[in-house]
């Protein structure tokens, strides 16, 4: 099961959406870093993943030892990049065979990769997952 919800906005990093890239599994994936002020509200983010974790896990997953939520300081884990300053991110990703949808604000398809690249202010819609 997932639970899917509407980010707020972020500046999109390490953006590899229009084509598959290897990951450090060896697996091609698409993926996006999401950067996050930290004064952006990101409580139902939060709570998307909670649920996520609840699902697979049950109410133990706050017990278990070195469970990882994706959310993570930007300037603790990438100090020395100026985008993540003053910043949470988390990482998303999809198989190589689960192109993302990518649309306008008036949810029209872009298919000129000139439109969206890390740099971007975006918006997604993200499917959490508990996972072990």
């Amino acid at each position: 099961m997932s639970v899917k919800m509407l980010t707020p906005t972020f500046l999109a990093s390490y953006c590899n959406i229009w084509e598959p890239r290897e990951a450090p599994d060896g697996k091609m994936k698409y993926s996006c870093s999401m950067v996050f002020s930290k004064d952006a509200d990101i409580s139902g983010l939060r709570k998307a993943a909670e649920t996520a974790a609840e699902q697979v896990f049950g109410k133990k997953w706050k017990t278990i030892k070195n469970f990882s939520m994706p959310f993570r300081d930007g300037d603790e884990e990438r100090g020395d990049d100026a985008h993540y300053e003053n910043a949470i991110f988390m990482n998303a990703s999809a198989a190589a065979n689960r192109q993302p949808g990518i649309v306008d604000q008036k949810r029209q398809p872009l298919f000129d990769q000139d439109d969206v690249y890390s740099g971007c202010i975006c918006r997604a819609q993200v499917n959490f997952f508990g996972f072990g």
